[in-house]
């Protein structure tokens, strides 16, 4: 049995999904997708290929960990589209109900994890995946100071810290944790903020939510007039995504993404070369990764 089904497994039996599912006639595996959402990205099986990075020949309650991971970022996914605008879970829950799911799936991460040995470490980095995800909502990318610097500096982290809380319960050291996060948060979050241009179920740029295209974009030849557009309270989605288009901002950071990738790939096999199958599950999973 691979890893994502064992951890499908885990989750279609725990009890707070029971209890919704009974009080309210629902199936949440099936709402959330969460058989799709694993099977397209696992944060469980990110720590589990880490996991065996640094402890290859040892059988302990990995598994245990890897699903208490996956449950806390659905829990952070669920807060993240309720604050995007991207949340159908709504239609079948009232917003109270939502919250309330949100809360006991995190407390229930925090109770599990609490045990691990390397939890308090870890738990330092969430603050600053908080202040990320603050600064994400709050930070207004069309201000003319709104650099890609400051993008780094105070958005990516709402996944880089994420992604240093994983590794530090992985057990990795701090300077692979350093380079490993900012690296893989990278490529994350730039596919996601791609997808946020593309998709038509995504309110990223109706909502005028900082990206790394729309912030390239805005100092491109198409600046003045993707600036004008957004500046209007009722302006068209459309309109303002044909401009990032023709901006190349999409085309520049998919070759920036290649360039991480392979760098990456480098420091992955010259750190681990007896171990070079689970680095390339490690970058395998960016080819079909999803952000929270």
């Amino acid at each position: 049995m691979n890893k994502n089904t064992l951890i499908i497994n885990h989750l279609s039996q725990h009890p707070i999904f029971q209890k919704y599912n009974e009080f309210f006639e629902l199936d949440l595996m099936k709402l959330l997708r969460i058989d799709q959402r694993i099977r397209f990205f696992s944060w469980g099986e990110l720590y589990l290929n880490l996991r065996s990075l640094q402890h290859p020949t040892r059988e302990d309650d990995s598994i245990t960990v890897a699903t208490s991971i996956e449950v806390f970022c659905l829990a952070a996914k669920i807060l993240d589209d309720m604050l995007d605008g991207d949340s159908s879970l709504e239609h079948f829950l009232n917003r109270d109900n939502v919250l309330l799911l949100y809360t006991e799936l995190l407390t229930d991460t925090f109770q599990k994890l609490s045990i691990h040995p390397a939890f308090s470490l870890a738990i330092v980095h969430l603050a600053d995946s908080v202040n990320g995800e603050f600064n994400d909502i709050n930070l207004c990318p069309i201000s003319h100071t709104f650099t890609k610097q400051d993008y780094v500096r105070t958005v990516l982290p709402k996944t880089s810290s994420i992604i240093k809380f994983i590794c530090t319960l992985a057990g990795m050291d701090e300077t692979f944790i350093d380079f490993f996060a900012e690296s893989y948060g990278y490529l994350l979050q730039v596919k996601n903020d791609l997808k946020g241009i593309y998709s038509h179920t995504k309110n990223d740029l109706k909502k005028i939510r900082p990206t790394l295209p729309l912030i390239k974009a805005l100092d491109s030849a198409q600046g003045v007039k993707l600036r004008t557009i957004l500046e209007s309270p009722d302006f068209l989605v459309e309109d303002a995504k044909q401009l990032i288009l023709a901006s190349g901002s999409l085309e520049y950071y998919s070759f920036r993404m290649q360039d991480k990738y392979e760098l990456l790939s480098k420091y992955l096999n010259g750190c681990y070369p007896n171990a070079s199958d689970t680095a390339n599950q490690l970058l395998s999973m960016l080819s079909k990764g999803d952000k929270l």
